[in-house]
């Protein structure tokens, strides 16, 4: 695990070297006119929840942030146009790529085109409570040894109800990197919306995102094998589940999954947790290719998830999906029928309860069901 010695120049970078020390950031008061806390909104065309997105960073109690709402475009003037009424605030900024590039590369300049001691990643369709960097700032300057800060996080859909709320079973408050990584590894369930991270963690592993589609686990991965993590037991992050979003495709999410394993490959992992997880995740990529009617590609995936996790077929539940998938195979059109039968029924019941396809959730009740808002429905302020 890295541990981390961070300064403040006066130049405003920030450096960060390997040690054996606990990372040492000096709290900022908001008298220094400094911000404690950079926020950066990734956009790509004319996403419908941006100003919900910004009105929220704008309604934190913790006010010492600086915003920058990165265009992945030349510019367009709708957007211009929503950004305006911001603008007159000298803690927005509003920068245009210039080109289509990449979204992981979007990220990544994000994060670098500040210095604050904390950076939060907010997604164009996310948004916080009014409670979020004030809980999380609270946090990290409490426990210096600790990369970032995670919690819970309430799913919504797109008229800004909450429809479920993720219920992870953790215990509040320093999960040790020995302990939460190889969770992590397993089971991603770490919501983009809900993080909060220590620039000197982003900056000791090279502050960059790799062009995958699922780019945030990597990086949560990645901080989780090198530093200690504190997890909250709060719903104040809000994960906007719409059919606008790139997942709607199922059948290519294994594919990406597995990519993410491929992209930590280098991180240090016990050698049997390595096998069953990419054992599951074959298998799991066995059953996209047989509801694509792809049989040879079917039958690949499902010989190396019996190659790479022979041990982990002891397991009930991972023998029996992998016969489940040879049946499938077997039986041909008919199989392929039964498997998209049944994936259409779980996918189905996951869409109207807005589960992520990670993380544990509880369904909300009716009556407290809408964001918190004051001005108007859907605002979270």
């Amino acid at each position: 695990m890295i541990s981390i010695s961070t300064r403040t120049s006066p130049a405003g970078d920030v450096s960060t070297a390997s040690s054996k020390r606990e990372a040492e950031i000096r709290p900022e008061s908001p008298a220094s006119g400094r911000a404690i806390v950079d926020v950066g909104i990734p956009t790509l065309g004319t996403s419908p929840y941006l100003v919900e997105a910004i009105e929220s960073v704008f309604a934190q109690t913790h006010q010492e942030w600086r915003l920058v709402i990165s265009e992945n475009s030349p510019g367009l003037e709708p957007v211009r146009d929503a950004l305006a009424p911001f603008l007159t605030d000298p803690r927005v900024q509003h920068v245009t790529t210039g080109s289509i590039i990449g979204r992981a590369q979007n990220f990544t300049n994000v994060i670098r085109l500040g210095n604050a001691p904390y950076h939060g990643l907010l997604h164009d369709d996310d948004c916080w409570g009014p409670e979020f960097l004030e809980r999380r700032v609270d946090f990290l300057e409490k426990h210096r040894r600790c990369g970032f800060v995670f919690s819970n996080y309430t799913v919504i859909d797109e008229t800004s109800h909450a429809i479920a709320r993720t219920n992870l079973k953790l215990a509040e408050g320093v999960q040790l990197s020995s302990v939460l990584f190889p969770l992590l590894y397993r089971r991603m369930f770490i919501g983009v919306p809900s993080v909060l991270v220590r620039r000197s963690a982003y900056e000791a592993i090279g502050a960059s995102y790799k062009d995958l589609f699922f780019a945030d686990n990597e990086m949560w991965l990645k901080l989780a094998a090198n530093f200690d993590a504190g997890y909250l037991r709060v719903s104040d992050a809000y994960y906007r589940f719409h059919d606008l979003q790139d997942s709607s495709d199922r059948t290519q999410l294994a594919k990406e999954s597995l990519a993410v394993l491929d992209a930590v490959d280098d991180l240090s992992v016990p050698r049997r947790l390595r096998s069953a997880v990419r054992a599951e995740t074959y298998t799991w990529c066995a059953f996209d290719a047989i509801e694509r009617g792809d049989r040879r590609e079917a039958l690949k995936h499902l010989t190396c998830a019996a190659r790479t996790g022979s041990l982990s077929l002891c397991r009930p539940g991972v023998a029996g999906r992998l016969l489940a998938g040879l049946i499938a195979v077997t039986l041909g059109a008919r199989g392929r029928r039964a498997v998209i039968n049944t994936r259409d029924r779980r996918w189905r019941s996951r869409r109207q309860r807005g589960i992520s396809f990670a993380a544990e959730v509880v369904p909300v009740d009716a009556d407290a069901s809408a964001l918190p808002g004051s001005q108007m429905h859907g605002n979270p302020s």
